[in-house]
């Protein structure tokens, strides 16, 4: 018996007695139609305690699941395009292969979500907002953190870019991840595995990549500045027509990398000596 089945029974009857009692901020017929059909669209699921849950494969397009507790539950396969997922807590979740991606012109709200040691390898993630977010630890091998391109009714078409301000990335793995374009503020990326990830056009600002691994990176484009890359690994990186501003880059590792056309300026280079080629 999968867990949501075993889940709805019990559910069901705390709803039953404790329902005009209790403060209950999901919607009970939303949370009961998920459990008993692994589908809810458009629903609101707001604080919704669904902890170890069975979700593989659910649909929750377009739903409310702000401050759920979606701890230790297994989303492989979901579909939660355009969702708040605002401080939901997903700390040890599977979401592998999940679609979190934004399809329409309000963004996927992840915001201040826990997603300690989640595993979201390919997970779609284009356009997400993630400010705040807790990722330490997180795998998110080969996962799509490019920015989303969105077309309306009318045809045109937007680009809306990931957003990581203040998240937290140490020790997360983002091997072969799509972030081009991404915007990466005020984030923790030391000792983060970024090895052959794609960060064309993206915008590193005020960030701590100290001790990550950047082998073999694409940031041809990329903007950075006022961050931190000591001890970093960017043997055979992409560098190319990248500019670089206050940038710390002592003793890191810049073997084979290709620095064709890169603006330097104010950059402190692994030998000691500051570069202002690019001011």
């Amino acid at each position: 018996m999968s867990l949501r089945r075993s889940l709805f029974p019990c559910l069901t009857g705390t709803l039953l007695v404790l329902g005009t009692t209790t403060a209950q901020a999901a919607n009970p017929e939303h949370l009961q139609q998920l459990l008993q059909t692994n589908e809810c669209i458009n629903c609101d699921l707001t604080e919704a305690d669904l902890k170890d849950a069975n979700l593989r494969g659910a649909r929750l397009i377009g739903s409310s699941l702000a401050k759920a507790n979606l701890s230790g539950a297994n989303l492989d396969d979901a579909n939660l395009a355009n969702t708040n997922l605002q401080e939901v807590n997903l700390e040890g979740a599977t979401l592998r292969r999940a679609n979190l991606g934004t399809y329409l012109r309000q963004q996927t709200d992840m915001r201040q979500a826990n997603l300690k040691g989640a595993i979201l390898s390919y997970a779609k993630l284009s356009g997400v907002n993630l400010e705040g977010a807790n990722l330490e630890g997180a795998s998110l091998e080969g996962a799509r953190l490019h920015a989303a391109i969105v077309r309306t009714s009318n045809k045109e078409r937007y680009s809306i870019p990931t957003t990581l301000r203040q998240v937290n990335l140490s020790k997360s793995t983002l091997r072969r991840a799509k972030l081009d374009q991404t915007i990466i503020e005020d984030a923790n990326l030391t000792s983060a595995n970024l090895q052959g990830a794609s960060l064309r056009l993206s915008q590193i600002n005020r960030s701590d990549l100290s001790q990550a691994d950047l082998k073999g990176a694409d940031l041809r484009r990329a903007s950075l500045s006022e961050s931190k890359l000591s001890g970093a690994n960017l043997s055979a990186a992409y560098l190319a027509r990248s500019k670089m501003r206050e940038i710390d880059l002592s003793e890191a590792d810049l073997r084979n990398a290709d620095l064709r056309g890169a603006k330097l300026c104010s950059v402190m280079l692994p030998t000691g000596n500051r570069s202002d080629k690019g001011c």
